[in-house]
């Protein structure tokens, strides 16, 4: 079976980040959100069945005439791992 809910419905930006902050969103699936680099966040999230999960992207900052952007993110990769705990 699968079980599926939103994450970020309608705020992920193309640079694979997330709109966040007061004039975001509040999904109540986030647990945590851990901001690792400048083009690297990860989310903590549960789903209904109480089943948490580690959401990790990463992307790269464009350069253009060889300064980097950090506006921006492109390529992003999205990476889902179950949270195993043992309890």
């Amino acid at each position: 079976m699968q079980r599926t809910y939103p994450l970020i419905k309608g705020c992920l930006l193309s640079g694979g980040f997330a709109v966040m902050g007061t004039s975001g969103f509040i999904n109540q699936h986030i647990r945590s959100v851990e901001r690792v680099s400048d083009t690297e966040v990860r989310w903590t999230v549960q789903n209904e069945y109480g089943e948490e999960y580690l959401v990790t992207v990463t992307a790269t900052i464009p350069t253009s005439g060889g300064v980097q952007d950090k506006t921006k993110r492109e390529n992003p990769q999205i990476t889902i791992t179950e949270v195993v705990n043992n309890a």
